[in-house]
C-alpha cells in the first residue's frame, strides 16, 4: 500500500468547507477490517511501556467506511476513545515473536487496560505536504505543544493529562546516497530515522517520572508504510529479528500470516536493508519474506526487554539527549 498518494484527478473526497479527507477512514472498531489496526509491537516487562502502532488516529469522517461523508476540518477530532476501545479488544492478542512468558505478561497487562492509565505519547510520521491537515488536529489535539524531529520533546497535554507529540516525518529512499540522507539527516521536509529509532528505544527503556507505564503511538496515514518501517526497524534493533522475519511481523502486523497483509512497498524495503546493514543485523532477505517465518516464539533471537536499561537520570546521561525533555516542568524522559 502507498499511504502517500492522493485522491486521483477528478475524484472528490471532500467536505462542504472543501477539505479532502483523502479516501482516509475514521480509526474505530467497525473499520478494524479496513485498517492496519491498532496492535501491540512491544511491552517493556521492567517497566510496562507498551509499543502500539496503528493508522491516523482521528475521526474525520459522518460514518462507517468511505461511505460517511468527509467532515468538515472544524469537525475533526482525536480519535481517544476509539483508540481506547480497539485496544481493549485486542486484550488477549500478542505478537507471535513474543515468548510465551512475555505473551502471558503482555496479556495480563491489557485485561484492565484503560489509555487515561498510560502516559500518551504519540510519534506522528505524517508529512507536511499531503498531510498537513491531519497534523493540524493533532497539534490542537495536544495543546500546540509538540516537538519536531530531533528538537527536544515538550510536555502537552492530551484530555487534560501530561502528554507529548513527537512530529517525526519519515521518507523512503532508493539508493545508497539518498538512503544516506534519509537515515541520517534532518531537513524542512523529513527527520532522521536513525534518530527517531534510538529515541523510540530511550522512551521505551525509561521508566516514566509520573509513575504511569507509557503508551507510545507510533502512526502514519494508513499505518502501513511509513509505519510498517519504523515498526520493522525497532523488531530488528531492539528485539533482535533478523531481516527476513521482522518484514514479514511486520506486514501481518505482529503475526506470521494475515489474511490482510499490510505489505511495505519497494522503497521502503531498500530503507529497510539500509538501515538492517547500518546497525549490523541479519539482511538477508528469504523464506520468512512471504509470510512464513522460522522463528520459534519460545526460542527466538530476541532480546529480552528486562535487558534494558531503566533511564531516570536527566536528558545528558541518556543515549539519545536531542529528544528528551528541557525545560518542560520537571519532567525527564
Amino acid at each position: 500500500m502507498n499511504e502517500d498518494i492522493l485522491a486521483p484527478v477528478g475524484h472528490s473526497d471532500s467536505s462542504p468547507d472543501g477539505t479532502n479527507c483523502h479516501n482516509v477512514n475514521n480509526l474505530q472498531e467497525e473499520n478494524r477490517d479496513n485498517l492496519a489496526a491498532p496492535t501491540v509491537v512491544d511491552l517493556n516487562e521492567a517497566n510496562g511501556n507498551l509499543l502500539v502502532r496503528g493508522p491516523l488516529p482521528l475521526i474525520v469522517r459522518d460514518g462507517v467506511g468511505k461511505d460517511g461523508g468527509c467532515k468538515n476540518k472544524s469537525e475533526w477530532q482525536f480519535a481517544y476513545d476509539n483508540l481506547n476501545v480497539m485496544l481493549k479488544n485486542v486484550k488477549d492478542v500478542s505478537p507471535a515473536y513474543f515468548s510465551t512468558g512475555k505473551s502471558a505478561a503482555l496479556r495480563a497487562q491489557m485485561q484492565e487496560f484503560e489509555l487515561g492509565d498510560y502516559h500518551v505519547i504519540v510519534v506522528s510520521l505524517l508529512n507536511t505536504a499531503d498531510n498537513a491537515n491531519y497534523v493540524d488536529i493533532e497539534k490542537a489535539a495536544f495543546g500546540q505543544k509538540f516537538s519536531r524531529c530531533s528538537a527536544p520533546v515538550v510536555e502537552g497535554t492530551l484530555r487534560g493529562q501530561p502528554a507529548n507529540l513527537i512530529w517525526s516525518s519519515v521518507g523512503a529512499c532508493s539508493d545508497d546516497a539518498s538512503c544516506k540522507n534519509v537515515l541520517e539527516s534532518d531537513s524542512d521536509v523529513l527527520c532522521s530515522y536513525n534518530n527517531l529509532m534510538d529515541t523510540i528505544s530511550t522512551l521505551m527503556a525509561q521508566k516514566d517520572p509520573t509513575g504511569k507505564k507509557r503508551l507510545i503511538y507510533v502512526h502514519c496515514t494508513h499505518g502501513a508504510d511509513r509505519t510498517g518501517i519504523v515498526t520493522m526497524g525497532y523488531l530488528m534493533k531492539d528485539l533482535g529479528l533478523g531481516y527476513s522475519d521482522a518484514l514479514t511481523y511486520t506486514n501481518n502486523l505482529g503475526q506470521k500470516t494475515s489474511p490482510h497483509p499490510h505489505n511495505l512497498v519497494e522503497t521502503y524495503l531498500t530503507m529497510a536493508q539500509a538501515y538492517c546493514k547500518e546497525i549490523g543485523g541479519s539482511c538477508a532477505a528469504g523464506a520468512g519474506v512471504v509470510g512464513t517465518s522460522p522463528v520459534n516464539p519460545d526460542v527466538t533471537t530476541i532480546l529480552p526487554v528486562t535487558s534494558l536499561q531503566i533511564v531516570t537520570t536527566a536528558p545528558a546521561q541518556t543515549p539519545v539527549t536531542h529528544y528528551n525533555p528541557q525545560n518542560s516542568g520537571g519532567s525527564t524522559f
